[in-house]
């Protein structure tokens, strides 16, 4: 759901992987980009198969390839911020062409992890 950032746990919550961004995905813009989906659909295995040092294939709206390199994981605590600030503000907020991954850490109402990948 490109742009709408009061409703990406709508769309997470529709199956679907949320995309936060105010513009069209393009891996040439310079632009970073947030993915967010439930562990349960298409991240169901990004906890254990994702390590720091993979890389990542992101296809663009326009059908260009990108490519990224997994640097950091993040455990995000929903409810540390008591401003009720969304996690993907403290990441999204970047001038570069970095993609970030966030999904439900299983088994916890309360936990996220959050990917940082680099293009490479």
């Amino acid at each position: 759901e490109e742009g709408d950032h009061d409703n990406i746990q709508a769309g997470i919550d529709r199956n679907e992987v949320a995309a936060v961004t105010e513009r069209t995905i393009d891996v040439n813009d310079g632009y970073s980009t947030y993915f967010a989906a439930h562990n349960t659909t298409i991240f169901e295995d990004i906890e254990k198969d994702l390590t720091i040092g993979d890389t990542i294939l992101i296809t663009d709206s326009y059908g260009n390839p990108g490519y990224y390199q997994v640097t950091d994981k993040y455990v995000y605590q929903r409810g540390e911020d008591k401003s009720g600030t969304p996690a993907y503000h403290y990441f999204y907020e970047n001038t570069e062409e970095v993609i970030y991954l966030q999904t439900c850490v299983e088994g916890s109402a309360t936990l996220l992890y959050i990917y940082t990948a680099v293009r490479v």
